[in-house]
């Protein structure tokens, strides 16, 4: 149940829109909640993502929870009370109501200029002249076409139809077919002059709009860049984000410097009213000049943090659209690429069907044999040949079917690019060897034999090194142990020499004793003589052992 509308409602008659830089106040509605919104620059001000912002500013929608994309934008007509979708900023007078649509969260789309439109009209009633121009043309040629057939009946038939069809002689009726066709022939000529130069009053005037529109364009353009840059800071992307972060960071700072101060001057002003009140005791001159001196010092600071909210909401606004705009250019951009996604599978699958019937058909004509391939071949009718054709009437034919043609350049190099590609594709196969492949696709569907790989191969080596080593450490060990065996029973026997030596000496104490020192030095001398050789044989054994090691 609606309810009644008031009277004065039906004799409501909406305001035009106001003038570009006039104050624009409109009123934004979400669920329940209606707020006032005023643009300053008006119509200067006015867009999609504008009044996206302010949805944001004066509802604090929260894009944690509710996402980054706004819901669509709806004006209520003023007249009949409906809600529609807004798709054009024309809709929106002053003290329009916008509300944000809660149930269809889909993205807003920007709507296009609507000052080509006249100038498309001029130029589509110039189009639909030409074409009027045209098929004037096209029947005056038919008329042309009729008369020449008229005058070439005329002119092979014989003097006696002539007399027959009509009573007039034959010389009156050529001179007023003549003189028609001359006056047609006149008209023609005209007719191509004036189509001419509509044509060409049509190509310039075509371009003489583009240039100009191309000129106003650009015009419009640097105007809106140096108003923008004049009023804002030419910051985009991380550079702006950068610049947003530096200046909440500043802000909160200074911020919480001047919540410090002014509770700091709180609690002083409320023990300077306690002393004065309830004690009764008076402050001092210098302590309430240092409070006033703290007072105007921190005035002063929060003015200077208004100016800086001031100075800085404009640009942080345009960079909240800028991002904004990003957010939902790359939304537009992630749905078109699942949609190509999409496709793309739909596209596969459908040729993953066609090529499973193109290899059932291949499979069916490779069972059968070749010899009946052959022997149908050879049983095929020959091809009935029309020998009662005219080959002149067929040369014709097919001389009219070649004119008739159209070829498409653009097909046959795209057929021509496609046939190039399948060509470097079977040449790349044709590389490959029958063995290669075989071979290729033996390794690739794993059926070769498994060794362990690379870690077994390098298992094995290890282990290989470490025996050898051992074997080499066993073979020297024992090479020692031999050569110390050795030495130890060349000292035993030399000590038995010595000690048989000395008992030989002591038993044979001769009666002459001047030959007794003799004999006892030059067996002392011996056994000197023989340990000496002894020890070089000996350490020349220990260096052959290490040549033999080392050769091992």
């Amino acid at each position: 149940m609606k309810p009644a509308t008031p009277p004065q409602s039906q004799e409501f008659i909406p305001d035009q829109s106001p003038q570009p830089g006039k104050e624009l106040t409109l009123f934004l509605q979400y669920k329940s909640k209606i707020k006032k919104f005023v643009l300053q620059d008006g119509y200067n001000d006015l867009s999609i993502a504008r009044l996206q912002l302010a949805f944001i500013e004066k509802f604090a929608w929260n894009t944690h929870n509710n996402g980054v994309d706004l819901p669509e934008i709806y004006v209520q007509d003023p007249i009949s009370g409906v809600r529609h979708e807004l798709e054009d900023l024309s809709d929106i007078k002053d003290r329009s109501v916008l509300v944000l649509n809660v149930e269809a969260l889909d993205e807003v789309k920007r709507h296009f200029d609507d000052g080509l439109g006249d100038i498309r009209k001029l130029v589509e009633s110039v189009k639909s002249a030409v074409v009027d121009q045209q098929s004037a043309l096209q029947r005056v040629s038919d008329r042309q076409a009729q008369a020449a057939k008229e005058m070439a009946g005329l002119s092979v038939a014989p003097s006696s139809r002539n007399s027959i069809v009509s009573p007039r002689p034959a010389g009156k009726i050529g001179t007023v077919n003549l003189k028609d066709s001359a006056a047609q022939l006149d008209e023609i000529q005209s007719l191509r002059r004036d189509l001419a130069v509509v044509r060409q009053t049509y190509s310039s005037f075509v371009s003489d709009i583009e240039a100009s529109m191309g000129a106003i364009r650009s015009k419009a353009s640097s105007v809106k860049s140096a108003a923008i840059n004049a009023e804002v800071p030419a910051l985009s992307g991380e550079t702006g984000r950068s610049y947003v972060n530096k200046g909440k960071k500043t802000l909160n700072e200074d911020s919480e410097k001047m919540v410090n101060r002014v509770d700091d001057l709180q609690d002083l002003v409320e023990d300077l009213r306690k002393d004065v009140v309830a004690r009764g005791v008076r402050p001092r001159p210098r302590q309430l000049e240092v409070v006033a001196k703290e007072i105007s010092f921190t005035t002063s600071e929060v003015k200077k943090l208004q100016d800086f909210l001031k100075k800085e909401k404009p640009i942080w606004t345009k960079l909240w659209e800028q991002e904004l705009q990003m957010v939902m250019e790359d939304r537009e951009m992630l749905t078109m690429q699942e949609e190509l996604a999409l496709d793309l599978q739909d596209d596969l699958e459908k040729l993953s069907e066609t090529f499973g019937l193109v290899e059932q058909a291949t499979k069916s004509q490779n069972v059968q044999g070749s010899g009946n391939r052959h022997q149908s071949v050879r049983n095929a009718p020959a091809i009935a040949l029309d020998t009662s054709a005219d080959p002149r009437e067929a040369k014709d034919g097919m001389l009219n079917e070649v004119r008739a043609l159209q070829p498409n350049h653009e097909s046959r190099l795209e057929a021509i690019e496609r046939a190039e590609k399948i060509r470097q594709k079977e040449l790349e196969s044709r590389k490959e060897g029958e063995f290669q492949r075989e071979l290729g696709k033996f390794v690739e569907e794993g059926k070769l034999k498994k060794s362990g790989g690379v870690e077994e191969v390098e298992r094995l080596r290890i282990a290989k090194d470490e025996k050898i080593r051992k074997e080499v450490f066993e073979l020297q060990a024992k090479r020692a142990i031999e050569a110390e065996e050795r030495r130890r029973q060349k000292a035993e026997a030399r000590k038995q020499a010595q000690a048989e030596a000395a008992a030989a000496a002591a038993a044979a104490e001769a009666p002459a004793n001047g030959e007794a020192p003799q004999a006892e030095g030059e067996s002392a001398e011996k056994p000197a003589e023989a340990e000496a050789t002894e020890e070089k044989k000996e350490e020349q054994a220990p260096t052959e052992n290490g040549g033999e090691n080392a050769s091992s």
